[in-house]
């Protein structure tokens, strides 16, 4: 088919072949049905294709590019293969399905993130004061240990006979 309109276009001076043609046709068909649908989805701005009305006559109700019946893979599927299926779906309201607040969640992360916070700094202080504590404690034995050190130190010196007390305040 492509063939025959190449060769109808090459009497009237384009030089063109079959394949040309079919990717050409490919092209205009993409583009029209990007553009229809883009319209039919809500709340998108109108757009307009270059061969809007002469597709829009050729093609009109063509179902490859407007779909009579549309499914959706949310809901069950029907047995009833009728076409009132179709229409009836279109008219059936679909139920108002309230939207999750992300505000909410938002917030409550946030709670939950901030509690965490604040247990592991509490831990952390709790961490830090008992290291400080037992760093306490070793200093404490390691001064009364030396304490104890130069008492027994002074007193073997001043068992020395010959050794006044003067003496024994000037050995460490």
């Amino acid at each position: 088919m492509w063939d025959i309109i190449a060769k109808d276009l090459n009497t009237k001076g384009y030089h063109v072949l079959g394949d040309q043609v079919s990717g050409r046709w490919k092209t205009l068909l993409r583009g029209y049905k990007k553009v229809k649908d883009h319209n039919q989805k809500s709340g998108n701005d109108a757009k307009t294709y270059e061969y809007q009305t002469v597709l829009d006559e050729l093609l009109g109700d063509d179902p490859s590019i407007i779909p009579t019946c549309t499914i959706s893979s949310k809901r069950p599927a029907e047995t009833d293969d009728s076409e009132d299926n179709c229409n009836n779906a279109e008219e059936t309201p679909k139920p108002y399905k309230q939207r999750r607040s992300n505000s909410k969640e938002m917030v409550d992360m946030l709670k939950v993130y901030m509690d965490d916070q604040e247990k592991r700094r509490q831990a952390e202080s709790e961490r830090s004061d008992r290291m400080h504590t037992e760093k306490m404690t070793v200093l404490l034995s390691l001064v009364q240990a030396i304490s104890d050190q130069q008492n027994s130190a002074q007193k073997k010196w001043s068992c020395v006979p010959g050794r006044n007390q003067t003496e024994d305040k000037s050995v460490p």
